[in-house]
């Protein structure tokens, strides 16, 4: 008799199957079936761990924010303000190249319904705010040009996803993180004061 796996372990290997989903067919193909078939397990199988579609979302979008949380706190973890910004899109960059997900979540129109809809923004809108204290302390303490920081902060985010919206459309034909590393120099130079 084959052991079941732990429930933690299970979940992860959903929210990864989904991940995968999303990156191969889009969101709208999530499924306790397309999941199931990814892990190799019977769909009653999930129906273990999850109840129904929605909560398998819910799920996967909880723990994208505590991916994104996890972001957060690597950049509070810097002294300035350039190396906190780095530090976040960098690691925004790297979780595009592994999942290949942020920019396909953001434009999906089947999260943009219902109770999706509000689970989305929270995430959107934490991560959004956690960047957005990074150029509010950045202009206190001297170290940007005095700003609009929610603008600051959807320039930033806006030429992460854009890159890596026009990296997936062009099939992952370049390095995205050169690419990006270009980006933020040029917004370096537009945003810091002169050293």
């Amino acid at each position: 008799m084959r052991k079941r796996k732990p429930i933690t372990e299970r979940k992860e290997e959903v929210f990864l199957a989904i991940t995968e989903i999303i990156a191969e067919k889009g969101f709208s193909e999530v499924s306790t079936t397309e999941v199931a078939k990814k892990l190799g397990v019977s769909q009653p199988a999930i129906y273990k761990y999850f109840r129904s579609k929605d909560e398998m979302i819910s799920y996967f979008l909880k723990q994208l924010k505590s991916i994104l949380w996890d972001i957060l706190e690597k950049a509070e973890g810097k002294e300035t303000t350039e190396e906190k910004l780095e530090t976040v899109w960098r690691e925004h960059v790297r979780l595009i190249e592994k999942t290949r997900i942020l920019p396909r979540i953001i434009f999906s129109d089947t999260l943009h319904t219902g109770e999706n809809r509000e689970k989305l923004k929270d995430v959107v809108f934490f991560y959004q705010n956690g960047v957005k204290k990074i150029f509010e302390e950045g202009i206190k303490k001297g170290e940007l040009i005095e700003s609009d920081p929610d603008v600051l902060t959807r320039l930033f985010l806006g030429g992460i996803l854009f890159s890596a919206l026009k990296w997936l459309l062009s099939g992952e034909s370049y390095n995205l993180m050169e690419d990006i590393e270009k980006v933020f120099k040029t917004f370096k130079k537009t945003c810091f004061k002169e050293k």
